[in-house]
C-alpha cells in the first residue's frame, strides 16, 4: 500500500517545486562589453587609396603627433602625448558601430573592433574625384 500526503504537505512540496524550477530557469546577467569611453593610444593609421571599382592604389602609414585619444559618452578629444595638451576636441553620437561627429567637424568614423585592450576605426568613404575614394584605418591600444 502507497503512503498517503497530506493536503498541506503536497501543497508545500509543489510550492518547493515551483520555487526550485523558477530558480532553475533565470538566465545570468550577461556580462557588458568592452566599453569605448577611456583613453587610447594611437597604434598606427593607414591612408588607403582605391580606384572607384575597388583596386587598392595605395596603402601608406600616416606620420603623425604622438597623441592618444580620451573618449567620453558624447565627446572624443585628441591630446599631445608630451606635454597633455589639447589637439582636438568633437562631439559625437554612437549609434551601433557608427561614430557620427556633431556639428560636422571631420568625416565620421566606424567601429571595426573593439576589445578591451584594442579599438580599430576606419573612417567614411571620401571620394577625392569622381574615380579616386579613401578610406583612413586607425588603430589603438589602451
Amino acid at each position: 500500500m502507497l503512503p498517503t500526503i497530506s493536503t498541506p504537505r503536497l501543497l508545500l512540496l509543489l510550492l518547493l517545486c515551483l520555487t526550485l524550477l523558477a530558480a532553475a530557469c533565470t538566465k545570468d546577467a550577461a556580462e557588458p562589453g568592452p566599453t569605448l569611453e577611456g583613453r587610447w593610444k594611437h597604434k598606427s593609421i593607414v591612408y588607403n587609396l582605391y580606384r572607384s571599382n575597388g583596386t587598392l592604389l595605395l596603402a601608406d602609414s600616416l606620420s603623425m603627433l604622438p597623441s592618444h585619444r580620451v573618449i567620453t559618452a558624447d565627446v572624443i578629444t585628441e591630446h599631445d602625448v608630451k606635454d597633455n595638451s589639447l589637439l582636438h576636441t568633437a562631439n559625437y553620437i554612437r549609434t551601433n558601430n557608427r561614430i557620427d561627429f556633431v556639428p560636422v567637424t571631420r568625416i565620421d568614423e566606424h567601429l571595426i573592433e573593439l576589445t578591451e585592450h584594442r579599438l580599430t576605426l576606419h573612417s567614411d568613404t571620401v571620394f577625392l574625384s569622381e574615380d579616386v575614394y579613401t578610406i583612413v584605418v586607425r588603430k589603438y591600444t589602451r
